[in-house]
């Protein structure tokens, strides 16, 4: 038996998931798709942005092969505001942004703008923007 749990624990058979942070939020980056994790709100204190790997591939010429996350608010006066931004993030990379988010309106979005086969592919206009409320 002790072989066997070791087996198991060397293989990851008992592994869990990795639990945030509290006040963290998990904002998963993805071709061209932006997913937190959960509710977005003025206790969330740091948004790990995380370059994800699996559900696309990423050959030598595609898109996708960087992403980034900007935040802005809605101002009253109809501007956006930056609040923060991340570094450029390759597939398996991520980053903690600290926030102090007061509610609102707020626009996550990748602004990579990236030359495949000679054309440039926005992500923005892919598709990788997300409207959130804060409360």
């Amino acid at each position: 038996l002790p072989l066997a749990v070791f087996t198991g624990i060397d293989r990851g058979w008992f592994a869990s998931e990795a639990t945030l942070p509290a006040g963290t939020v998990e904002v998963t980056l993805t071709n061209f798709a932006i997913t937190p994790s959960a509710d977005i709100t003025t206790e969330t204190t740091t948004l790990r942005v995380a370059h994800d790997e699996a559900g696309h591939a990423h050959s030598g010429s595609g898109p996708g092969q960087t992403h980034d996350l900007l935040l802005f608010r809605d101002t009253a006066g109809g501007e956006r505001e930056l609040v923060t931004r991340s570094t450029e993030l390759k597939p398996g990379q991520s980053q903690d942004l600290a926030v102090q988010l007061t509610p609102g309106t707020y626009e996550l979005e990748c602004d990579v703008v990236e030359m495949v086969d000679g054309k440039p592919v926005s992500h923005v206009v892919e598709g990788m923007r997300r409207t959130i409320t804060v409360s």
